[in-house]
């Protein structure tokens, strides 16, 4: 059965409380040991199980939920649908390992399905595993841009645009993948295309005007940054991303501004004089470390250990 494995891996997550052994996540379970508490309900049908499994996780108890779906599994092992939920609930959760896992024996089920490769890249790309998150995303964009051809009936090979059923965050990774390669041109057009079906995306927009900061084009920078807060003015990425624009622009008043949307003001001095810093702004740099400290003398060791890098490096450069 290929799906033991994983039901091995999910029964050795599930908490020692709820099922009242002593055990720790890290040691094998003995599976003939385990009974459900007398408040888990058992049940008879698939159907039944993946229902009490989402009632559970909605109701906010993720063991419970997770409980269900093994039992789930055990009713219906060759289920890939079962095994994508599994490793959903398991992604949420930041249990990466598992539901790397259980993508993975799910994509042995199903191996051309683009939602499981997409969400496997994206994972990957999270991880990082860098060679196996473009693997994966590379074949669920060539199988979506496949599936529109065959429905546009188009023979371009220019990227069509996405429709309501494409794995928009598998382009929006693949996009970051080819912005940290320098292939900044091509990820611009993977993030227009994944904003044509999410246009009030701020993380979209936000990667957007960081893939231009990164060609150092800082007016279309500024401006996706911009539309992104106006989406989510909370969006802590993109207030970050415009206090690095006002900082390149000399724009110092309006860095600590942005920033401090984020962070608090000390910490905003001391984050503006760090990236001064890596600039070669040494003066402006101390400056700005300087009052860092001021707001915060007591508590402040970041600015302090910032200091005395920037002097290192004042020290060295006077040197050469």
């Amino acid at each position: 059965m290929r799906s033991t494995n994983i039901r091995y891996l999910l029964l050795t997550f599930v908490s020692a409380s709820m099922f009242g052994c002593t055990s720790s996540p890290s040691e094998p379970v003995d599976e003939a040991s385990i009974t459900p508490p007398a408040q888990i309900k058992l049940v008879g049908s698939v159907e039944e199980a993946i229902g009490m499994a989402e009632t559970r996780w909605h109701a906010g108890d993720a063991n419970k939920a997770i409980y269900f779906y093994v039992k789930a599994l055990e009713l219906d092992p060759e289920n890939p649908a079962i095994l994508t939920r599994i490793a959903e609930i398991h992604r949420e959760l930041g249990n990466l390992d598992i539901a790397t896992k259980a993508y993975q024996d799910a994509l042995l089920l199903k191996p051309d399905s683009i939602e499981i490769t997409a969400a496997l890249g994206v994972l990957y790309a999270q991880k990082p595993n860098i060679n196996l998150a473009k693997e994966h995303l590379n074949k669920a964009i060539a199988l979506d841009q496949a599936r529109i051809k065959g429905y546009a009936q188009s023979r371009s090979n220019m990227l069509q645009p996405l429709d309501a059923e494409s794995p928009v965050a598998a382009y929006n990774a693949y996009a970051i993948l080819k912005d940290s390669k320098g292939e900044h041109l091509v990820a611009r057009e993977y993030f227009f295309a994944s904003l044509q079906q999410q246009p009030d995306d701020p993380l979209l927009l936000t990667n957007l005007g960081y893939s231009f900061y990164l060609s150092g084009k800082l007016g279309p920078a500024e401006r996706y940054f911009r539309q992104a807060l106006r989406y989510d003015n909370h969006f802590a990425r993109a207030w970050t991303n415009l206090g690095l624009i006002y900082a390149r622009k000399g724009q110092y008043p309006r860095a600590i501004q942005a920033l401090k949307q984020v962070v608090s003001e000390a910490d905003a001095y001391n984050d503006l004089g760090y990236i001064l810093m890596l600039d070669g702004k040494f003066e402006e740099a101390e400056e700005m470390l300087n009052m860092a400290i001021k707001l915060s003398p007591k508590y402040f060791a970041k600015a302090h250990a910032n200091l005395e890098k920037l002097k290192l490096e004042q020290a060295d450069l006077a040197n050469r």
